[in-house]
């Protein structure tokens, strides 16, 4: 019996039963994530240590109630991706990929766009290993290809790699009344993205713009938010392009007006939120994600609302 249809992802879809107790993906021919699948069983045959920690998290999440079967496999995406991981790094191919879907550029698993898509999740738990510094150059380039009202470009990021950076972050926001979890404290990469309003205004008093009288109320949206906005989802992308996890989390009033003075950030640049970037560790809390996802027909109004 089909259980779930996703023809956007791969044309797949659920099977179950009735006569077995079994859950049976099928996707279409030749889709990366059949070998994503199939690596990920190969290496929890030939590890017993993360077989165990699979093992151990699934028996976990088993005895909680989900409203969704989604709901469960979501819960299981950090562990999932520290083990995949962990087996890149230490392992080297367990099994061919077609031709189509490697990466000869640096040897990495391939992360196709439908599924670098399905895979992000707020992480909440990281492990301490550094980042390379090419990943972060590559998270922070792309991020800073994001689009722009006019081409303004109206955003900045305030990096903080070092630990004695990252710990005055984390020591900061606590001072002020915001106590993150221990498990995101570990992540190695912390970015801030800023809006700057006044660079819109700016912009948009150029002659090709003609607002010069520089009043925001001609605005219908704030686009300065909207723009960092992109540029953090950039980042977030890339973070799972790179087999990382990623987290975006807001700050309370008193905790950026913290931040702005202990890292000298400009008064025209607004905090709109802050990326925490690592390897993905198993724990940490699921966060919101016990409330599912909306369906398309509740999302989208074809043609009339």
């Amino acid at each position: 019996m089909v259980r779930l249809r996703e023809p956007h992802w791969f044309q797949h879809r659920l099977l179950k039963g009735p006569d077995t107790d079994i859950n049976l993906h099928v996707f279409s021919a030749g889709c990366p994530e059949t070998d994503r699948m199939l690596w990920f069983r190969d290496w929890l045959r030939s590890n017993a240590r993360d077989r165990e920690l699979y093992a151990g998290v699934k028996q976990e999440l088993a005895g909680r109630n989900w409203s969704s079967v989604q709901q469960y496999a979501e819960a299981k995406t950090a562990v999932i991706s520290a083990i995949l991981a962990r087996a890149h790094g230490t392992a080297g191919p367990r099994r061919s990929l077609p031709a189509s879907h490697r990466t000869p550029r640096d040897g990495r698993w391939p992360v196709e766009f439908q599924l670098m898509v399905r895979k992000r999740r707020m992480v909440r738990a990281f492990r301490e290993d550094p980042l390379a510094p090419e990943v972060v150059t590559r998270i922070l380039a792309n991020g800073n290809r994001a689009p722009s009202a006019g081409f303004t470009q109206g955003y900045g990021f305030l990096v903080l790699e070092a630990a004695e950076d990252r710990a005055r972050f984390w020591q900061t926001i606590t001072a002020a009344g915001h106590r993150p979890d221990p498990a995101e404290t570990a992540a190695p990469l912390l970015v801030v993205p800023l809006a700057c309003k006044a660079a819109y205004l700016e912009r948009y008093a150029e002659p090709d713009k003609g607002w010069s009288d520089r009043d925001e109320g001609r605005w219908p949206v704030p686009y300065w938010y909207i723009d960092t906005g992109f540029a953090a989802l950039l980042m977030l992308l890339t973070a799972v392009d790179q087999e990382l996890g990623g987290l975006f989390f807001g700050l309370p009033l008193k905790a950026v007006a913290a931040v702005r003075a202990a890292f000298g950030v400009p008064a025209d640049h607004e905090p709109i939120g802050v990326l925490a970037i690592g390897h993905p560790a198993p724990g940490g809390s699921t966060g919101s994600a016990w409330r599912g996802r909306r369906s398309l027909n509740e999302v989208v109004h074809r043609g009339h609302w």
